[in-house]
């Protein structure tokens, strides 16, 4: 077994420790602006919508429901809609969550409003509904927090460097 001789350099845990934070930080920080990014986009397709959408009927083709977990104690589903409808005879389909109550309202078959982008129909939805401002608040607490683990990502830094 080779031991360290006078002439090897010796490892600095300081350097390492701060080597792990810089990818660390550079890692979540990429993260941060790609998911940035979609959600950027996302808002514009829901603005666009909002202010330059038609409207048409549609047939809904199936209810489901999506459950979930967030941690180990909180059961969270969402109730989905699977909608079709067609423009200038091109079929077009979509997938909205709807509140429980109107989920048990509607059956297979029923006739619902779509709201859709003339310029590109496959953006859609049933209704204008509040995930704009859902959107908004994720764009925000995701800037808060990435700003918040910087913060936390320096100050480690600064201890390390003292």
């Amino acid at each position: 077994m080779a031991t360290a001789g006078a002439g090897d350099p010796k490892v600095n845990p300081v350097s390492e420790s701060l080597t792990f934070f810089w990818a660390l930080f550079g890692l979540l920080s990429l993260a941060a602006v790609v998911a940035l990014y979609f959600q950027i986009v996302d808002l514009r397709q829901t603005s666009r919508l909002r202010s330059q959408s038609a409207q048409t009927a549609g047939t809904v083709a199936r209810l489901w429901k999506q459950t979930g977990w967030v941690g180990k104690s909180t059961r969270t589903t969402s109730w989905m809609i699977d909608y079709s409808f067609a423009i200038e005879t091109v079929p077009q389909t979509g997938s909205d969550p709807v509140d429980q109550a109107s989920w048990e309202r509607i059956h297979v078959g029923d006739t619902v409003t779509v709201y859709y982008l003339p310029a590109d129909p496959s953006y859609n939805e049933l209704v204008h509904n509040s995930q704009h401002l859902s959107g908004v608040f994720r764009l925000i607490a995701g800037f808060v927090g990435w700003v918040a683990l910087s913060g936390f990502l320096l100050t480690q830094i600064d201890k390390y460097q003292k």
